[in-house]
């Protein structure tokens, strides 16, 4: 046997035993990866099923208690709208922009609604509405633009949708307004 051959022959005895090892490692590894696959695939399916069942649902946390008639919300003469005030610490002027409580749930939770002039719209106003509960900076926006948008939205609130929850700073015109609305 020429030292070739012994090359040869310590070379197939040695490494094809390797080979074969390392190819079953890469099939159980393969067969684990696939596993973690579809394992992981059905627990986000079960979540999404889960997630998907209580879609709806009331938050537990009750309903708003409407403290304006939501005909009265859109009456222009209605004498319940506040003037939003241009105080020294404000950050923005708010000349022409009123306020109201429109609903309160139990938990704090308020819903308002600025009414301003439309910059689309001459000589027609622009509702815009906020989820906001004092002590918490943040809030949810909302744009019912008439009593049936507003009496939609009150019956299925999205005032505890994480999606949609804004925080603010001081410095900012919502600040503002929470600054009035809780007196702080």
């Amino acid at each position: 046997m020429g030292l070739e051959q012994l090359v040869l022959t310590k070379l197939h005895f040695e490494i094809l035993p390797l080979r074969s090892s390392v190819w079953a490692i890469q099939r159980k590894r393969g067969i684990l990866m696939k596993s973690a696959a579809l394992f992981a695939t059905a627990f986000i399916g079960a979540l999404i099923t889960g997630a998907a069942s209580h879609a709806g649902e009331p938050s537990g946390k009750g309903s708003f208690e409407m403290l304006v008639a939501p005909e009265q919300v859109f009456n222009l003469k209605a004498k319940a709208w506040k003037p939003v005030l241009n105080e020294d610490s404000f950050a923005l002027t708010h000349d022409g922009e009123f306020y109201l409580t429109v609903a309160k749930r139990k938990d704090g939770m308020l819903m308002l609604l600025v009414r301003q002039p439309s910059t689309e719209k001459q000589g027609q106003p622009f509702y815009a509405g906020y989820y906001l509960k004092c002590g918490v900076m943040a809030d949810v926006p909302v744009f019912p633009q008439n009593a049936a948008e507003l009496k939609s939205e009150l019956a299925n609130p999205q005032a505890d949708s994480e999606e949609a929850r804004i925080g603010f700073g001081p410095g900012s015109g919502m600040h503002d307004l929470y600054t009035l609305v809780c007196r702080c």
